[in-house]
C-alpha cells in the first residue's frame, strides 16, 4: 500500500514486529507474567484431554487460540470455561465464530500501545488504529486517528469501511 515505517501488533497486543518481511529484523513481546503463561498451558492440556485431535491451535507465542473442529468440541470448551472460573481471573476469553482466544489479562491493545510508545518513542499522534472487533475499541480510542472495518460493531472511528480493501484504497489516496 506504499505505507512506510509500519509496525504490526499481533496476538491482541502481545507481539510487535517492524515491517512486513519475515523473519522480522525488529521484533519483541509485551511483558507477561510467567504464572499466567503456565495457566494458559494448563488450559491447553485440559482442552486436549477433553477434545483430543478435534481441535487445532494457532501457533501463537503468548496467547492461545483454539479452533474446535466440531460443535461438540466447542461445547466442551464452553463447559470447561464455566466450570473453572479461577482461570478467568488470569485470562481474558474471546469466543469467536470459529475459535476461542485465551489471552493474559494484562495483554490488550491499549496496554500494547502504551508499552510501544515507551519502547519506541512514538506517540498516539503518530499512529493509525485499524480495528474490526470489540477488543480493538481501547486501541481505537487511544490513537489520534482510527479506521473501523466492518459493520458488525457499533464503534465509531475517524473512518469506517466495509472491507480492509476500501480502507487501503483510502489510505493510498488520502496519504493520511
Amino acid at each position: 500500500a506504499g505505507l512506510h515505517d509500519i509496525w504490526m501488533i499481533a496476538e491482541h497486543g502481545a507481539i510487535f514486529q517492524k515491517g512486513i518481511n519475515l523473519p522480522p529484523k525488529t521484533y519483541f513481546n509485551s511483558p507477561v507474567r510467567e504464572n499466567v503463561l503456565r495457566v494458559i498451558g494448563i488450559i491447553k492440556r485440559e482442552i486436549d484431554d477433553l477434545c483430543g485431535e478435534d481441535v487445532w491451535y494457532q501457533p501463537n507465542e503468548v496467547n492461545m487460540t483454539v479452533y474446535p473442529r466440531s460443535e461438540d468440541s466447542l461445547e466442551k470448551i464452553r463447559d470447561l470455561m464455566k466450570k473453572t472460573p479461577r482461570w478467568l481471573s488470569r485470562v481474558t476469553v474471546y469466543e469467536n465464530e470459529d475459535h476461542v482466544d485465551f489471552i493474559p489479562k494484562e495483554i490488550n491493545l491499549k496496554n500494547a500501545l502504551t508499552y510501544f510508545t515507551k519502547i519506541t518513542g512514538y506517540q498516539a499522534s503518530d499512529m493509525i488504529a485499524i480495528g474490526d472487533s470489540a477488543d480493538g475499541l481501547d486501541m481505537i480510542n487511544y490513537c489520534e486517528k482510527s479506521i473501523v472495518i466492518g459493520n458488525n460493531l457499533d464503534i465509531s472511528g475517524d473512518y469506517k469501511f466495509d472491507t480492509i480493501g476500501e480502507a487501503l484504497d483510502m489510505l493510498l489516496k488520502e496519504k493520511i
